[in-house]
This record gives structure tokens, sequence and C-alpha cells, in this order.
């Protein structure tokens, strides 16, 4: 595709379904990299283009100049723009999940690859890490520029307890999974064992789904942890391990849990 400006370039590509490009795809339909580099920049300033990271450029059409394009809709593009494997996850995954009150102040990201926040125009995206991601860690949701992956509700509940920075509060925790519990499958669940989860954020996460009503999801997951070594493990790493014991998951219970209403 060869166009005279850089205008006339982005307004292409909104025509034609995209919201996003690199800078290489910019030059060589424009030519001169000096000249491409300005107008880009001109078309930023005016509020037309976001550049989340270096030499990629996402389109802000007029219906979302002000708010932002949603992360969605051009995480994906992003992410292989990156070579990164990703999921949406944490709370912004329990967000679509329905599984939240509010919505969350950061749009949160599990990506295999050290990453800093993007802090920028509309966005405030943060990332992370996990050294592997398994593909029965997430499932595909259509947007209306493409597709994009977020975690299953059962990734959800882990990812909350292994990242515990990702959710202000324990009891902000306890909500969302008394909520997600809905949507956890008990096979899946238990399923989290093959996709190399931790064996202690799994035992909080048993103790914490029993806790908020969600017993009957937990049998398999307590099942297949019987075959493992398990330690004894503090509800809060934090904090002093002091508290009654729970037998089932081997969890030291040295934080009171209240769910939020």
């Amino acid at each position: 595709m060869r166009v005279s400006t850089a205008s006339e370039y982005v307004r292409t590509l909104l025509q034609r379904g995209r919201y996003t490009f690199s800078r290489d795809e910019a030059e060589a339909a424009l030519g001169s990299p000096r000249a491409t580099m300005k107008a880009l920049h001109r078309l930023e300033n005016q509020g037309w283009l976001v550049s989340p990271s270096q030499c990629f450029y996402v389109i802000q059409d007029p219906l979302h100049q002000v708010a932002g394009l949603p992360v969605e809709w051009f995480l994906d593009d992003w992410a292989r723009h990156l070579g990164v494997k990703y999921y949406v996850g944490l709370l912004t995954a329990a967000m679509y999940h329905g599984a939240a009150h509010q919505k969350p102040q950061q749009f949160q990201v599990i990506v295999d690859r050290q990453l800093r926040p993007v802090v920028r125009g509309p966005y405030h995206i943060h990332f992370f890490y996990k050294k592997r991601i398994a593909d029965a860690a997430w499932e595909t949701r259509q947007s209306p520029a493409g597709y994009y992956r977020i975690s299953t509700p059962e990734m959800t509940a882990y990812d909350l307890l292994r990242y515990p920075k990702a959710c202000p509060t324990r009891d902000m925790a306890a909500t969302i999974l008394a909520e997600l519990g809905e949507m956890i499958l008990d096979d899946r669940l238990a399923d989290l064992l093959e996709q190399e989860a931790e064996i202690a954020t799994l035992q909080r996460l048993g103790w914490m789904l029993d806790a908020v009503g969600w017993s009957a999801k937990t049998e398999a997951l307590a099942s297949a942890l019987h075959s493992h070594r398990r330690l004894w493990q503090p509800l809060r790493p934090d904090l002093p391990a002091d508290g009654p014991r729970d037998p089932r998951w081997r969890i030291i219970v040295n934080e009171t849990i209240e769910v939020e209403i």
C-alpha cells in the first residue's frame, strides 16, 4: 500500500478495520523514514496515535480519542510485535468473567517475559511475569478488532493468589473468588497441577474456595494434591505462621478472611 500522507495511511487502515501498525509498515507505505517519523509524531500530538512501545502504534479513532481504544482490541497485535506469549489475567480477567464489583485501575496482563508497565495517555497496563504459559491457561475471546486471550476462570483464581501485589487485599481476592466460583469447573481446577502451578498456591486456593462456600468445587483438587508432597503453608506468607491448622489443605490460618459486600 502506497499513500502520500500519514493521515491518509491511518484513515486507510481504519477503513480496513485495522487499528495497529508498526513503524516499518508505515515507512514502507510512506517512503522516507525521517519524514514518516515526523508525520507520526504530529499525529500522536493530535491524539490520533498512541505508541505503547517502541515502533508500534495504536490508532485512536474519533470515538476513542478521549478514553482510548480498549486494550483488548490491540493487545494480540502488540504481543506479536513484542514476541511474547500472554493472556489478560488477574483483576482484569475477573472483571471480564463478571466477578468484579468495579473496574480495576490498571489493565493486568500475564506475559512470559519481563516487561515494564505502560503508563501512557489513557493507558495504565501492568505486566506480571510467568516463565511458562500453558495453552490450557487461557481461552480466546473476540473483540471488534480481532481476538485476544484471557485466563480461564480456574487460572484467574489461581493467579489472584499467585500474584498478591495484583490484588489490594486478601478480602478482595476472597470476594472475587466467591463470585468466580460459580464459573469454576472442579476437574479444570485440578488440571492446574499439570500446568506447573505451585503446590503452595494451590493449597491456599483450595482453602480460600472452601472458605467462601465453594467446597463442592475443590474435591478433585484436594484428591490430586494428596499425591504430591505438601508442606504446611501459612495462608499469608508475609505474616508469622501462627494460627489454627487445616489438615485438608495443610494451611496455617494466620489471617481472618472476610468477603466484602
